[in-house]
């Protein structure tokens, strides 16, 4: 009984798949059709691009943390930029909002009642809304 565990483990392992980062090429053949695969290109097809891919990182902490990290980079970025395109436009503050137009406003005035009616709502209520969309629209 002793001998089944360990040669039981040692099969299993020799069965479970390996992965391991493998090459990726980009090949581009005569017609213009691009395909991505793991061997080279043929013959008649241009290699574009290679590069080596690994397999994703387990989810634990650390890849967590990394996650956090990058989409806070990203934030800031974007906060940044909409900062630097403000004062671009108008030459150092940052514009402010403009007023709604009456559109925007009767969109507006549509999603909040249906928020506040709920499931309650009816054929005549959801008419009249759209109807009063549709005249601040044209």
């Amino acid at each position: 009984m002793k001998g089944i565990l360990p040669g039981w483990l040692l099969a299993v392992a020799s069965v479970t798949p390996q992965v391991n980062a493998q090459v990726v090429y980009k090949c581009v053949d005569a017609s213009g059709s691009v395909s991505y695969q793991s061997q080279a290109c043929p013959q008649g097809a241009a290699t574009t691009r290679s590069w080596d891919s690994e397999p994703p990182k387990a989810f634990g902490p650390e890849r967590i943390a990394a996650d956090r990290d990058i989409a806070k980079t990203s934030r800031q970025l974007q906060q940044r930029n909409r900062l630097n395109s403000a004062r671009r436009s108008t030459g150092s503050a940052p514009a402010r909002a403009p007023k709604q137009t009456a559109c925007e406003a009767a969109r507006t005035h549509r999603r909040s009642t249906l928020a506040k009616v709920g499931l309650k709502r009816d054929f005549d209520l959801l008419r009249k809304l759209d109807d009063q969309v549709a005249a601040a629209c044209k």
